[in-house]
């Protein structure tokens, strides 16, 4: 399994994640299957905490890289899941320079942050992996994100994006919209924002991508340029659940 971070070091765009919400190693073997190129379980709006170790080792299984969604202004979270064996984070809700060093900080071993060490974890090999090499690959190929969706991390994101140790930004457009006080993230003003976004993350020569609702979506951005672009398992679900039942009644 190539790493995510490697892959964005590497200056490749265009990757594609999904999503998922519950509990589903089933969906998850299917999703790297399927050929993503990685998956966001996700602990802010979904329920995977229950099942955590199971599904990474899931994902695992298909060499899908696999990031979590812990809860905003949670870093102790980010530890406790990177020990679980994810390969990375997003973290969601960053609003200020300081809470996005302290994320960057809790996903990385001194002297590069201040990420509790136990060799004993799933991620270091119950102990068969632990020592210096365990530490340095560790620090190396730990894949941060850290989500665009508010007004102060706009106002803040020069200094974000300078930061070190940030393997890339994940713009949340539903929350910027209401930020914003918008009710739509299609509007001209949202979509101007993100913009705004995107160009100074390619100043700064930073890894960006969105979550993108539809197919025609996703391309519209990977059009652009975009680093990586992810969806949710209902957006999938949705149009094909549609489709069969309304097929069902034609003749």
């Amino acid at each position: 399994m190539q790493h995510l971070s490697i892959r964005l070091q590497t200056g490749e765009r265009g990757l594609r994640g999904i999503f998922v919400g519950g509990p589903w190693a089933d969906l998850i073997e299917m999703i790297g299957l399927a050929g993503a190129d990685f998956v966001v379980l996700d602990g802010e709006h979904g329920s995977v905490w229950t099942e955590l170790p199971h599904l990474l080792r899931a994902a695992r299984s298909v060499a899908l890289p696999a990031l979590v969604r812990v809860l905003p202004r949670r870093p102790d979270m980010i530890g406790q899941v990177l020990d679980f064996g994810a390969e990375g984070v997003l973290v969601p809700g960053i609003r200020t320079v300081e809470e996005a060093e302290n994320a960057l900080a809790s996903s990385r071993y001194a002297p590069d942050g201040v990420r509790g060490l136990a060799f004993s974890a799933r991620s270091a090999g119950y102990g068969y992996r632990g020592g210096p090499d365990y530490l340095n690959t560790a620090n190396r190929n730990v894949t941060v994100l850290l989500q665009v969706e508010t007004r102060e991390a706009v106002k803040s994101l020069p200094d974000i994006l300078r930061l070190t140790g940030l393997n890339g930004i994940f713009v949340g457009p539903t929350d910027l919209s209401l930020s914003y006080g918008e009710q739509s993230r299609q509007t001209a003003k949202v979509l101007n924002i993100i913009e705004q976004i995107r160009q100074a993350a390619e100043m700064a020569g930073i890894p960006w991508g969105l979550f993108t609702g539809t197919p025609d979506n996703h391309r519209e951005w990977y059009d652009r340029g975009s680093w990586y672009c992810a969806t949710g398992v209902p957006n999938l679900l949705r149009p094909a659940l549609t489709a069969w039942l309304e097929r069902g009644h034609t003749r």
